[in-house]
């Protein structure tokens, strides 16, 4: 999110793990959320970079 990292070292480093993470574990996380468990901005950095590496998996199959 504040850009220290290209996507490119980041597609490198975790391509598909993060996306597929927050497809599984990422509605939990959003009902912890609205419960009150979590605070609301404690996966935010996470779900961005599985939203960024969802974008680039997309680029990279219509690539193919």
């Amino acid at each position: 999110m504040s850009g220290y990292l290209d996507i490119g070292t980041l597609w490198t480093v975790c391509n598909e793990a993060a996306p597929f993470t927050w497809m599984k574990y990422g509605p939990i996380y959003e009902e912890y959320k609205v419960r009150g468990v979590y605070t609301p901005h404690i996966f935010e950095h996470f779900e961005y970079l599985a939203y960024e590496m969802s974008r680039m998996m997309a680029k990279t199959d219509r690539a193919r």
